[in-house]
């Protein structure tokens, strides 16, 4: 089994994990195509490759940073589109109630501020 082999079991398993691909070909091809199937980066073994991979754990580090939050973001920006709605509905429920219990006309309550 190859490394590239390797690399799609382990996405296949858990496409979140970060994968980095170590190898002795200084090839440019084969870079590529494990970055194609999904490996964070590439290090070729050479007397600089474990200062390279402490670079690459940290930028992974801070790339799971940033998804998180995102994801937070992306939450809190959808509950306070649910809350607008919500505010909404209860503006409009207010105003119809207004129109049956005091007999007022559709068009004088939709006048009212929509607080």
């Amino acid at each position: 089994m190859e490394g590239i082999d390797i690399l799609q079991e382990i996405k296949k398993i858990d496409d979140g994990i970060e994968v980095i691909m170590i190898s002795g070909q200084d090839n440019i091809e084969v870079a590529v195509e494990t970055m194609r199937f999904g490996a964070f980066d590439y290090v070729t073994k050479t007397p600089r490759a474990f200062h390279r991979m402490e670079n690459i754990i940290h930028r992974i580090l801070i790339f799971r940073q940033l998804s998180s939050d995102a994801k937070r973001y992306k939450l809190m920006v959808q509950m306070a589109g649910y809350a607008i709605v919500i505010a909404i509905a209860h503006t409009i429920i207010l105003k119809l109630m207004v129109v049956e219990v005091l007999g007022w006309e559709t068009s004088s309550v939709y006048l009212l501020p929509p607080y």
